[in-house]
């Protein structure tokens, strides 16, 4: 499944080596073909075999029993942790710099998004304090929209949109968001005021 999905394009995009099924060789030479690597990140799959062909013989499942906390409202886990495996990893293969391209959660009541964004931005730190050459960090998604598999029901937005009549209001993680991106940093007084649970 990791070779399907991830690792036979990534390395056609930037080594610009073809893998089995889709070819083989370097059609255009051996090298880089780019210039930084961007990575998408929600959550993790737990794989599992499976009999079935048309699933590439594996089957994608979430840990059992998890708390509510441990989960978004499409049912996804989430792990912070997995950001800063990914990344790392595909730094220590390409040593390219990295931009997160996308990375949010569903949370239609806003009781988990100023939380995710600062568990994820632990671990960006933490990458960053390793020598990963974190670029950039883009969060999904400014507004509520439409989810190709899932239409307009899961709210990613840091703004809500009322569709019936357009009109948007900023989430409270919204603001945090955005004092985190003025300031280039979390204060103890954003914690205190967008995630009393992390006062220690």
């Amino acid at each position: 499944m990791d070779y399907s999905f991830h690792s036979l394009f990534l390395r056609g995009m930037v080594e610009g080596r073809l893998s089995f099924p889709v070819g083989s060789g370097h059609p255009r030479g051996k090298g880089l073909f780019c210039d930084f690597i961007g990575i998408n990140y929600y959550s993790r799959h737990l794989i599992h075999s499976s009999l079935n062909p048309a699933t590439l013989f594996g089957e994608v499942r979430v840990e059992e029993n998890l708390p509510d906390d441990r989960l978004n409202d499409l049912g996804w886990e989430i792990y912070p942790e997995g950001l800063y495996r990914t990344v790392g990893k595909t730094f220590e293969k390409y040593g390219l710099p990295v931009y997160i391209t996308e990375n949010g959660i569903p949370d239609a009541r806003d009781a988990k998004r100023a939380r995710f964004i600062y568990d994820h931005m632990a671990q960006i730190r933490k990458l960053l304090d390793e020598g990963v050459d974190v670029r950039r960090y883009y969060h999904w998604s400014l507004l509520d929209n439409l989810e190709w598999n899932d239409g307009y029901g899961p709210r990613f937005g840091l703004i809500e949109v009322d569709y019936e009549t357009q009109e948007r209001r900023i989430r409270k993680s919204g603001r945090f968001y955005g004092e985190l991106c003025s300031g280039k940093k979390i204060t103890r007084g954003m914690i205190d005021y967008y995630l009393p649970e992390c006062r220690k």
